[in-house]
């Protein structure tokens, strides 16, 4: 908008000056008699005007090219569309300024030409030359509807989308399909919002009159301003085809994925859609493509807790690892795995086709379809290499456990697995209800390590409170030590936010963290460390209280405990850790 504003403002004063420029009157000839001869004056050179209109127009029309281009691919060869548009609008500037200062047209004209459209040869030449040295980019070039054929809806936020399909050609016809929609624009935005958020999720409600929307952003719901229908029947048109699913379809339960660069994020996102009673909810989960994995203690993991870990994974036996849903279990996951001994130990990982979260370097990983396929065959062949340890994550029939259970007790091998708990004890009877043989099971486990996350507080705006010393004695701290805590900071009420007169002043909210008062999560972790008392309760008694019972006996902090030491270090509130813990 602030472009074509700039190009309308320029027209009219070109051609203003244009006629004063070309406009002959008798006080210029009285002013300057005696400098060269420029005829009676009192007319207009219409030639002249027409000349520097059709190149005006022209520029417009490169210089938009150079814009939309750069907008697509000018950061992947180096030509910044921010410092393009800005050389070639002082390129026209300095030119039409030549073509009016200069009194002989016929060298004016020819310098207004150069000066204006040099910045667009010399980005059409650095372009080509790019193009030619990048073979993967002239592919893209040639195949990428984006960059092929540009639509006005790709006006505004620039993503970068790879369509659902299996071959090139389903994926580009699925996102022509979703550009194509009339509100192609809004479903950027809504994903560009929710990418700078920080959403985990977004979710859409689909009634009659309305769609309403949240934002999961570190495991607790924010509202979104509300679409009517027909804004948000077109969002979700696009999105399916972007997902390859079917629009038309608003009841069936519906599944699909693609892929996009927003904000700079490699983010994979999964759609899932469903019909409900009032009209339709659809999902939309925002994955980031990390290029390095977190490691334990980035996660929140106390260094005593990742010592006996280590220890457990390098020696004979099962080690369990639990989380609850959607409470980071593939990222614990992987720290923990990459944890472990695997120079000096053979580690294998028997997975199922769809899995990618248990490649981590050196652990050789074997895939099978577990639809159709029993991994008994597999096993055998790999068991034949004497591997170290094996990784079998998502154990869920009794005979594959009891196999692994086998090869950690009778055969002295280090066995990981996992499963979805809300806590290590949960985690602990949950796998003895799935094994066949419970005494062996028993014998064979000896740690579970459990974990639930938690908002991290605003750094930038978090608010310390004094508490008495009870208090942090219930924390289990040392008020020697500690006189406070921490809440998060929330702006006051409307009513409140007024200067000492009683006049309204504005108050913005904290820009780290957008007003939340939290930033990112941390994770409470719990390992129970398997004594003789437990095995014998795993199994005469296996209680969900007993087991917590013994745990507490052998010295080893329940989760919520952990989670007060979070508190007790600034890092979250008493309010997050209870809301986690609840359950």
């Amino acid at each position: 908008m602030h472009r074509r504003i700039l190009l309308i403002l320029l027209t009219a004063s070109m051609m203003s000056v244009c006629t004063d420029c070309f406009a002959e009157s008798s006080t210029w000839t009285l002013v300057a008699q005696h400098d060269i001869d420029r005829g009676p004056g009192g007319y207009l050179s219409w030639v002249k005007l027409l000349l520097i209109a059709i190149s005006y127009l022209v520029w417009v029309r490169a210089t938009d090219w150079v814009n939309r281009d750069g907008q697509l691919i000018g950061k992947d060869i180096g030509l910044p569309p921010e410092l393009w548009n800005l050389l070639s609008l002082a390129g026209f500037i300095l030119g039409f300024w030549a073509a009016l200062s200069v009194p002989i047209f016929l060298v004016g004209f020819p310098l207004m030409l150069l000066l204006g459209f040099l910045p667009f040869a010399l980005y059409f030449f650095i372009r080509r030359a790019k193009i030619i040295e990048t073979p993967s980019l002239k592919n893209r070039l040639s195949s990428d509807p984006n960059i092929a054929a540009a639509l006005p809806q790709d006006d505004g936020i620039a993503i970068k989308f790879t369509a659902a399909g299996t071959t090139d050609g389903d994926k580009q016809k699925n996102l022509i399909k979703a550009r194509r929609a009339e509100f192609y624009g809004e479903m950027k935005s809504l994903l560009h919002d929710g990418t700078k958020k920080r959403a985990d999720s977004i979710m859409l409600d689909f009634t009659r009159d309305q769609v309403a929307g949240r934002l999961l952003i570190d495991g607790a719901w924010h509202p979104m301003k509300a679409m009517n229908r027909e804004t948000g029947d077109s969002v979700l048109t696009s999105l399916k085809h972007m997902a390859g699913l079917n629009p038309a379809d608003r009841r069936n339960r519906q599944v699909g994925i693609f892929n996009a660069v927003i904000a700079e994020k490699k983010l994979k996102l999964e759609l899932m859609s469903v019909g409900t009673k009032r009209g339709e909810r659809v999902q939309i989960k925002l994955i980031e493509k990390r290029k390095h994995d977190l490691t334990l203690p980035q996660l929140g993991m106390w260094p005593e807790m990742i010592e006996k870990l280590y220890e457990h994974t390098s020696r004979a036996g099962l080690v369990l690892v639990s989380a609850a849903p959607r409470d980071g279990l593939t990222t614990s996951w992987r720290a923990m795995l990459a944890s472990t001994d695997r120079i000096t130990r053979d580690w294998i990982a028997i997975v199922d086709n769809s899995d990618f979260e248990t490649e981590v370097e050196n652990i050789a990983v074997h895939k099978y379809d577990k639809n159709g396929q029993n991994p008994d065959a597999l096993i055998k062949k790999l068991l034949l290499s004497q591997p170290d340890a094996l990784v079998v994550p998502d154990i869920t029939d009794a005979e594959l456990l009891d196999k692994m259970v086998e090869q950690g007790n009778r055969q002295d091998r280090t066995i990981m697995t996992r499963n979805l708990a809300k806590s290590a004890a949960e985690s602990l009877l949950r796998m003895l209800v799935l094994a066949g043989d419970k005494r062996l099971f028993a014998q064979t486990v000896h740690c579970v390590v459990g974990q639930r996350l938690v908002r991290r507080l605003c750094d930038e705006c978090k608010v310390p409170v004094q508490v008495k010393p009870q208090m942090i004695q219930k924390l289990g701290g040392d008020p020697k030590k500690t006189n406070r805590i921490y809440n998060a900071y929330k702006l006051p009420p409307v009513e409140q936010r007024v200067d000492e007169n009683g006049k309204p002043i504005e108050m913005l909210p904290c820009k780290h963290c957008g007003g939340i008062g939290y930033l990112g999560r941390i994770a409470m972790y719990e390992m129970i460390n398997i004594t003789p008392q437990i095995r014998e309760a795993l199994v005469k008694q296996p209680k969900l209280d007993t087991i917590r019972k013994l745990a507490n006996e052998t010295g080893d902090l329940p989760m919520l405990r952990q989670g007060y030491r979070l508190v007790l270090m600034g890092i979250t509130t008493i309010s997050e850790v209870q809301r986690i813990m609840k359950d």
